[in-house]
């Protein structure tokens, strides 16, 4: 066998270890730490009387989180990932209308008067461009517990939702790593 041609398998090889290793890492990093303690009261009420949007907006926010949720959730994620779903996952992905138009997110933050939600929604709007541009399922994670937090702690009164952090409004930890990844996406 030729040695240029030995050495671009064994390179291609190591090059496809490598970018499963790191999607796999990847994958892992967004779906740690599930939950995070709840925001305060105080902060929730806060957000909530800034007067937000109309119910329509709430509506919207509710529809884009149980998509999410259908996509994503009791492992479905896995076929973004899985080599004989992920391109077929991801054609349907692009193909889910507003879930995947990141106009979708601006024109939702445009309806918006606080300017914490407003920044949350512009986040997953670029959070939708890399997950459509590059597959990147992190991204599709961080879409889902932003608009999580937005969907249960903000536009709509839920008792027993987990809290992720993921929301500038709600002072998130989550909510400044989702930034930072956003921010430098290479």
């Amino acid at each position: 066998m030729n040695r240029k041609l030995l050495f671009g398998i064994v390179g291609g090889f190591v090059l496809l270890v490598g970018m499963a290793a790191a999607a796999g890492l990847a994958l892992k990093n967004a779906q740690s730490g599930n939950t995070a303690p709840p925001p305060s009261e105080e902060l929730v009420a806060q957000v909530k009387s800034s007067n937000l949007t109309d119910e329509l907006v709430k509506r919207k926010i509710a529809q884009l989180h149980d998509g999410y949720n259908d996509i994503l959730g009791w492992g479905n994620y896995k076929q973004f990932t899985h080599v004989q779903t992920r391109a077929e996952a991801w054609e349907m992905y692009r193909n889910t209308g507003h879930m995947a138009n990141h106009v979708t997110f601006q024109e939702l933050a445009e309806s918006v008067t606080n300017e914490a939600v407003k920044q949350d929604l512009l986040t997953i709007s670029k959070l939708v461009g890399i997950a459509v541009y590059r597959e990147d399922v992190e991204a599709l994670f961080y879409i889902h517990r932003i608009l999580h937090d937005l969907d249960y702690w903000v536009f709509n009164d839920s008792d027993h939702a987990d809290y992720y952090g993921a929301s500038l409004a709600l002072d998130g930890e989550l909510a400044q790593k989702i930034h930072w990844f956003v921010e430098n996406y290479d």
